[in-house]
């Protein structure tokens, strides 16, 4: 056979297999998603269509027709249509389900009541463009429920207030969820006088709201009396099953339990720690109690039911109880409070004493007696002294202190101080407290000279000290007194007469603040004076020194500091004093110099408001003041007077001229400042010049008139 012919011969068995492939119309195949759901539950349902990848069709139309199931929706498709008639209709002009394609169609879907589980055909009918038909079928079941709710929970619980009260049912239905409840509730103590009979109680019947499986009703019962409260409930699922709760009882109870103490009776004393509380607690229906023991406000939790006891432990002191008991409705009954005191330990004595006592002084000591308990016998409380020799005496406490005096006399040595007292309970204590009496000594130290300046040529470098001693009697105790020096140690010996002890002291070359100490011991007690010397540059020391102005004398006069008149002088604290510095009064004016020569006569300072010639003995010059009116007597009477302040003055005989005006000018202005002299030398000048100028006949006829010969 030659090769074409082989060819020809497999391209018409090819031909042959292929030919039915060309020519087949669709092939669908439709699948769910949910095949079964129980009864009266919805559900969502997709189904999905492909179209087989040998079909040469797209389908464009889809019927599927439903059967046992109610359809709440159909999802909608983009660029499809859909009638919902006796069957639901898909289709598309635009968008079918070519070969190798698929589309989902979507529904909600509820199922309805059933009896037992019952399955239903769907009828999915496909038709392509070559107006070619296929029809599916698949099954969906819905399943019955025939489990009965589950109740998990009722109230109200044993015991009720009787006010607003909750009836509730909680129960749970997996299947088909809980549709609905009922409460059948009556009073059956009311009906049966007290003897509940269930069996034959009328009910009254309350439809209940249901929520998440929580079905209730709040009903009144304020007006209902205590006692039974007969109910039970109905709760249904969505299948049809009901479960019922049984008879339930719950008691109305308004009354709060009662609490009586028994013992200890208040205030009631214990010498023991371990206290048993007894107590009775009842309720008109709770047979168990919670109650709480409260001991000083701290609560312990126990039960009770008629009577019970708290075995508690106790610290001394006093202490308060009570108890509180709650029943299964939260009513509270609290007994009375009552008070109790352990005292197991014997009073505490606290005494405080000095440790030492001067002779001649009291000795003080503060008692302080407690009792956390029953409290102190004041009857039982006793105090002694023990002196050094062993003597017993009698002390009083007053206010809480013993005092002891003591004088020169007094024995020194080692007292006792002992307190006994008990408690209200027989406790004893007994404490004791000791003191020391010791004779003391007066011990002086001193110190000359104490101040050295070991840099002055010719200063010492010793000093003196020196001292006294003596005991509180006045006697002179024996013995030496120890003195620490500054470059030494010494003891030196005690004037048995006297009680003075001295020695010398060497004063070392640097400066400095230096103690000597000198010391008396007398057994365990040492009594010391101390003395201090300065060494260095001092005041005083007729050096004047960096920090000082002088020292002793001064070589300053007043002008150094301002003044004209009056001498300086040194302070004790070497400072300069100027309090005896002082300048002149000022001038109340001026004349003319000297001419001839005159006889000197004293001639008085007075205040500026009084005309005066004031004799100036350096120039012989006369300052003059405008004339006043004054007799020649007046005159006289002035010169007389104490208060006058006499010179003299020796008149030129020949004529004033500017010399002598200028001499008495300069003369007395001589303390002034420049700035001052200056214009009083132009006011003389002014003055001589334009009127002021004198012929020789002229003064003398002045000096004439005024009384001057």
């Amino acid at each position: 056979m030659t090769p074409m012919r082989r060819g020809l011969d497999l391209f018409v068995i090819l031909s042959l297999l292929l030919m039915p492939f060309a020519f087949a119309a669709h092939t669908a195949v439709v699948s769910a998603d949910s095949v079964s759901v129980y009864e009266t539950n919805s559900a969502n349902l997709t189904l999905d269509i492909e179209n087989d990848f040998a079909s040469t069709s797209t389908i464009n139309l889809v019927d599927v027709l439903t059967a046992g199931f109610s359809i709440n929706e159909i999802i909608a498709l983009i660029d499809w249509s859909v009638e919902n008639n006796n069957s639901i209709k898909f289709s598309t002009s635009t968008a079918g389900i070519s070969n190798w394609g698929s589309q989902k169609f979507g529904f909600g879907i509820s199922a309805g009541n059933v009896d037992q589980d019952t399955t239903y055909d769907w009828t999915i009918t496909t038709t392509d463009t070559n107006a070619e038909s296929q029809a599916n079928i698949i099954q969906l079941t819905i399943l019955n429920d025939a489990t009965p709710p589950e109740i998990t929970a009722t109230t109200p619980g044993p015991f009720n207030l009787g006010a607003n009260e909750l009836f509730s049912i909680t129960a749970n239905d997996p299947e088909t969820g809980i549709s609905g409840s009922e409460l059948k509730v009556s009073n059956c103590d009311e009906i049966y006088n007290n003897e509940t009979n269930t069996s034959a109680v009328e009910y009254e019947t309350i439809t209940l709201l249901c929520e998440n499986g929580v079905c209730s009703s709040t009903q009144d019962l304020s007006s209902w009396d205590e006692g039974d409260v007969c109910f039970n409930f109905n709760v249904h699922n969505n299948g049809g099953e009901t479960s019922n709760s049984g008879d339930l009882i719950s008691i109305i109870d308004r009354t709060a339990p009662i609490v009586t103490l028994i013992s200890p009776e208040t205030d009631a004393f214990f010498d023991v720690t371990m206290v048993q509380l007894s107590f009775n607690a009842v309720d008109n229906y709770d047979t168990e109690l919670e109650c709480e023991v409260s001991i000083d406000g701290i609560t312990n939790a126990m039960t009770a039911n008629g009577d019970a006891s708290y075995d508690a432990v106790f610290t001394d002191g006093i202490h308060t109880w009570s108890v509180s008991c709650t029943d299964e409705v939260d009513l509270v009954g609290t007994s009375e409070e009552r008070t109790l005191t352990v005292d197991t330990l014997a009073p505490n004595i606290t005494l405080t004493a000095p440790s030492i006592v001067d002779r001649g002084t009291n000795a003080v000591i503060t008692v302080e007696i407690t009792d956390a308990g029953v409290g102190v016998d004041t009857n039982s409380i006793s105090a002694q002294l023990i002196d050094t020799l062993g003597n017993i005496t009698d002390v009083e406490i007053v206010d809480g202190t013993i005092t002891i005096p003591t004088t020169v006399e007094t024995l020194p040595g080692i007292y006792t101080i002992i307190i006994d007292a008990a408690d209200n309970l027989g406790h004893e204590a007994e404490n004791a407290v000791q003191f020391r009496v010791r004779e003391t000594f007066t011990i002086t130290a001193s110190i000359n000279p104490n101040q050295i300046d070991a840099s002055t040529e010719n200063n010492t470098l010793y000093s003196t000290l020196t001292g006294t001693i003596a005991k509180d009697d006045g006697s002179i105790p024996t013995g030496m007194v120890s003195a620490v020096l500054i470059m030494s140690t010494e003891d030196l010996e005690i004037n048995n007469e006297t009680g003075a002890f001295t020695t010398q002291v060497q004063i070392p070359t640097e400066n400095g603040a230096y103690i000597i100490t000198a010391t008396y011991v007398n057994g365990e007690d040492s009594f010391n004076a101390t003395a201090s010397i300065a060494v260095g540059p001092y005041c005083g020391n007729n050096v004047v020194d960096e920090t000082e102005e002088c020292d002793g004398s001064t070589d300053a006069v007043c002008s150094d500091y301002g003044f004209s008149l009056g001498t300086t002088s040194c302070t004790n604290t070497c400072t300069i004093d100027t309090s005896q510095c002082s300048n002149p009064p000022p001038s109340p004016g001026g004349g003319g110099g000297g001419g001839r020569r005159h006889s000197s006569v004293n001639v008085p300072f007075v205040t500026p408001a009084e005309p005066a010639i004031v004799d100036r003995p350096t120039t012989g010059g006369i300052i003059e003041t405008p004339p006043v009116e004054e007799t020649p007597k007046e005159t006289e009477k002035n010169l007389a007077s104490g208060d006058l302040i006499t010179g003299s003055a020796v008149v030129e005989e020949n004529t004033f001229g500017l010399g002598a005006a200028w001499a008495a000018v300069t003369d007395y202005v001589g303390g002034l400042n420049q700035t001052l002299l200056a214009a009083l030398l132009i006011l003389a000048l002014l003055l001589y010049f334009f009127g002021w100028k004198k012929d020789k006949d002229e003064w003398d006829g002045y000096f004439n008139r005024y009384g001057h010969k």
